[in-house]
């Protein structure tokens, strides 16, 4: 028999999975839910399952009479008429002081707590990172993807003057190939956002066939031999967990190449977003890990050691559940 469901809004799915939120209000229940249940969470912006959850505590009161107590584990309000429009929101005119509440205590079920899910996950964040001195660069080399705030860093870093030219490179790739926002491919996409911040059109290069890193790498040296654009040093601009690996690739495949890889400085709590939840930011971080050793096995990119904290990491995430992505 399949489990209950719960949803939850994305800004609340991050609570959840930083193990700050434990406790959910339910108006109305139909689902005749009670202590025991084990529960499916959903993010109701993907309709996906994120975590599993039993319901380990649940009692009724009306809204009028909620105390401190009640608010364990859940989201404040700064009064009781805020409390109240935030759930008409969600069920109508009709909530009010005597309407009944559920309040639900549960616990997530992953073999390893939340708090130690955002710890494991940091440590493989920060390996990722290369933290590398900017520095002058021929052009500033943007590698494509779903999220837009590269685009913007790259923009910002040729405003600062750190390169004379940039270069967007990307297609339409396995995140963005159903993505209506990126029906003009990546590198459209992100030429549009900095030339909004400021960038002049004629100082960007477009190439946008490439699917994967590897083709990043390939099309840009082909395009850029084809237009005898010359350069010697590149400040290459990627997804925060995506640093090393993207160097690897490079200095494999294009040895010749003086490169420097930077990224957003978003740290790990906030670098999740809506489209691409905390769920989803972990198993990304995850199988990179082992692409970090699979794709050196292969000849794709030079080897980079894995710590053994990093790789204990890992698979205990990987034990967890965060195993979407692997290769």
């Amino acid at each position: 028999m399949p489990n209950k469901t719960l949803k939850f809004k994305p800004e609340l799915v991050k609570l959840i999975l930083a193990g700050q939120k434990n406790c959910t209000w339910r108006l109305f229940d139909d689902k005749g839910l009670k202590a025991g249940d084990v529960l499916d969470l959903i993010d109701s912006s993907t309709k996906e399952k994120f975590s599993e959850a039993e319901i380990i505590h649940l009692y009724e009161k009306k809204m009028a009479d909620l105390t401190g107590a009640d608010f364990e584990g859940h989201e404040k309000f700064a009064d009781k008429e805020e409390m109240y429009r935030t759930y008409r929101t969600y069920y109508g005119e009709k909530v009010g002081p005597d309407t009944a509440v559920k309040i639900i205590k549960f616990k997530m079920c992953e073999s390893i707590s939340q708090p130690e899910t955002i710890r494991l996950a940091k440590i493989i964040w920060d390996y990722h990172h290369l933290d590398q001195k900017l520095d002058k660069a021929d052009a500033i080399w943007v590698l494509g993807s779903s999220d837009t705030r590269i685009a913007e860093k790259a923009a910002e870093l040729y405003l600062e003057g750190w390169a004379p030219l940039m270069i967007f490179s990307g297609g339409r790739g396995r995140m963005t190939k159903d993505m209506e926002q990126f029906s003009e491919g990546e590198a459209n996409v992100f030429a549009g956002v900095a030339v909004e911040k400021g960038v002049p059109k004629d100082k960007i290069v477009i190439e946008d066939k490439s699917t994967n890193t590897g083709e990043n790498i390939i099309y840009t040296k082909k395009l850029l031999n084809d237009r005898s654009i010359r350069v010697k040093k590149l400040m290459v601009v990627q997804k925060p967990y995506m640093e090393r690996r993207a160097y690897a690739a490079i200095k494999k495949q294009w040895p010749e190449i003086d490169i420097l890889v930077t990224s957003p400085q978003i740290p790990f709590e906030h670098y999740p977003t809506e489209q691409r939840p905390m769920d989803y930011l972990i198993n990304a971080i995850v199988a990179d890990v082992q692409r970090m050793k699979v794709y050196a096995e292969k000849g794709f990119q030079i080897p980079q050691e894995i710590p053994g904290e990093v790789w204990e990491a890992y698979e205990s995430l990987v034990e967890a559940g965060y195993d979407k992505f692997l290769v």
